[in-house]
């Protein structure tokens, strides 16, 4: 097992117990992106897609694919922070 670590949009910090094998292919798969910050300046993240880190989350995942609600996870042992990428919602 391995902990997840997020961060919400309003602030407040989650924790969840992962399945340790489903949690390394999801890492592995992360890939450096660039990134808006909410001041319009743009680098370059390493991040996980929505949907790859909701199937991690077994009840919770609604929190990534409904509610939409993290911006960073990390996770026990591994030095990185990643960014979600939520899917572009067509207007």
């Amino acid at each position: 097992m391995k902990r997840l670590h997020a961060l919400t949009r309003s602030g407040t910090t989650f924790g969840m117990e992962v399945d340790g094998v489903k949690a390394r292919r999801v890492i592995n798969s992360a890939k450096y992106q660039e990134v808006m910050s909410p001041s319009g300046t743009s680098r370059k993240r390493l991040c996980i897609p929505s949907n790859q880190l909701a199937t991690l989350m077994r009840e919770a995942a609604w929190l990534v694919t409904e509610k939409q609600d993290f911006v960073e996870v990390s996770f026990d042992e591994d030095p990185y922070r990643y960014t979600v990428i939520y899917p572009e919602v067509a207007a």
